[in-house]
């Protein structure tokens, strides 16, 4: 019910307390400290493990088990800490990137990635780490970006992928990374998404740091510009120096950028509470912020390997931007009065530009110019006198720069 607060005279991080009996305690951390009258006083156990000590177990006062934060080194004790023996005997847990591929119809040689990691670690019981957030979710992204073109023909080599142990300093990327570039792979652009699915601002602003260094700035700009696109409507904050598994890419001179929460933008800090901890699990995330988020990963993906209309050259290293060109389209239609809000959009356009919309007969509703600098204009469903059109069939033509268009609408009331 009462509470002292005491000092034990260490400073460091302290990650978890053990008490086998009401006496005898002990804190793991830098250092290993260890009490004999129910934590008044405390000393150093000097003959600790030549390893942080981040998590224990003792069966009793005297015996007792401690690991370093990956689990890879386990030290054993049988009397009470004044000697230890190493029992980890190299059993390392082995961390494996997972790939698939879709092999690109016309530039198979030139590679886009899209992934996230799959290992989860956490500071407080490293046997216990679901990692629902930290970075289940970004490996959903890969995951539901592959099925959504299961059936999908790219230009660019895809590939979706599963990087392992980031936990461990991005080790899986690095050496997946290293691989590439010592093969000589182009790889144009990788896209990581690393723990993409909790809103810390709680919809105030929908807003996602994505990390990049200036010389793949580019590709953060056509991560906006497609997000723009499709309406997600997420913000994303810039930040040349946050790294992920994007760094090890980044490293051998690949454009890549990485997505995470937090960390930039309104708080400025990760604000994910459950953090490497066991707590991490599903019924803490925004599923449908996530999906928001895995929808412009996935877009931005489309695009970069030629899927969905563009097929940008990747600029060269130091380059601000590319120039991003939507795939020519006309949205709502049909054009319904009664829920649409706004016009009838042509986007896509190359222009300087012209816009016209005829009557099945052939006289010429309505007529726009489009000058050079825009991709886009809005035709609002009348007459030339501002007359509303009758429901019906309506035939627009587009002539731009090197762009011929022609099609149908449909107005309904």
């Amino acid at each position: 019910m009462n509470w002292k607060e005491v000092d034990t005279g260490f400073t460091g991080d302290f990650l978890q307390v053990e008490f086998p009996t009401a006496t005898v305690g002990y804190v793991a951390g830098a250092p290993l400290i260890k009490t004999v009258d129910g934590g008044r006083t405390w000393t150093k156990v000097r003959a600790a493990p030549p390893v942080e000590c981040v998590a224990m177990t003792f069966a009793d006062a005297k015996h007792g088990v401690v690991s370093d934060y990956y689990g890879d080194a386990v030290y054993r004790t049988d009397d009470g800490g004044s000697s230890w023996t190493d029992i980890s005997l190299g059993l390392n847990v082995p961390e494996y990137n997972v790939v698939a591929e879709r092999r690109g119809t016309e530039r198979p040689d030139e590679i886009v990635i899209v992934g996230g990691h799959h290992d989860a670690i956490s500071t407080e019981r490293p046997w216990v780490c679901p990692g629902a957030e930290d970075d289940a979710s970004g490996t959903a992204v890969a995951m539901c970006a592959a099925r959504a073109f299961r059936n999908v023909s790219f230009k660019r080599t895809v590939r979706f992928m599963g990087f392992g142990d980031e936990e461990g300093y991005l080790l899986g990327s690095e050496a997946y990374a290293k691989e590439c570039a010592e093969k000589g792979e182009k790889i144009v652009a990788v896209l990581n998404a690393d723990m993409v699915s909790y809103d810390e601002e709680n919809g105030s602003r929908d807003d996602l740091t994505v990390g990049a260094p200036n010389d793949a700035r580019w590709l953060v700009e056509y991560l906006k510009a497609v997000g723009g696109l499709y309406g997600q409507r997420l913000i994303y904050d810039w930040d040349a120096e946050w790294v992920s598994d994007d760094w090890s890419f980044i490293k051998v001179g690949y454009a890549a950028l990485g997505v995470i929460e937090g960390e930039v933008g309104e708080g400025g800090i990760l604000d994910y509470p459950w953090y490497h901890t066991p707590e991490d699990t599903l019924d803490k995330l925004q599923p449908a912020f996530g999906a928001r988020c895995a929808r412009d990963l996935a877009a931005t993906l489309a695009h970069l390997a030629g899927v969905a209309g563009t097929f940008p050259e990747p600029p060269p290293l130091g380059t601000a931007a590319v120039p991003f060109t939507r795939p020519f389209a006309v949205y709502p239609n049909p054009y319904c009065f009664a829920t649409a809000t706004g016009g009838v959009n042509f986007v896509g356009l190359k222009s300087p530009a012209t816009v016209e919309v005829y009557d099945l007969a052939g006289r010429r509703v309505a007529a726009a110019e489009v000058p050079a600098g825009r991709d886009e204009c809005v035709w609002r469903p009348a007459s030339a006198d501002g007359e509303t059109l009758s429901p019906g069939v309506y035939i627009y033509r587009v002539k731009g720069r090197e762009q011929r268009e022609a099609g149908k609408i449909v107005v309904a009331r």
